[in-house]
């Protein structure tokens, strides 16, 4: 059988403490939470350049094949 100590009671002090402690620390919370969004912002846009990049050199990729393509028909014609 285990002994159980006596809790001190929490009191309006206490709670008022805890509540701000609360306040508190959600605030903080909230905060970077805000910075998390600007940097994934940012990153989106990192990725929506890269994405631009490599759109238009596949483009350039394709265009300089049908020219080669047209090249060696026009040559062998």
């Amino acid at each position: 059988m285990s002994v159980q100590k006596d809790r001190p009671a929490w009191t309006d002090d206490r709670l008022d403490d805890l509540s701000q402690t609360m306040r508190d620390g959600l605030a903080r919370l909230d905060a970077q939470d805000h910075d998390l969004g600007r940097k994934l912002d940012a990153l989106n846009g990192r990725f929506d350049a890269l994405q631009r990049t490599l759109i238009l050199g596949m483009i350039g990729v394709l265009g300089t094949i049908v020219a080669g393509f047209a090249a060696a028909i026009f040559a062998l014609a």
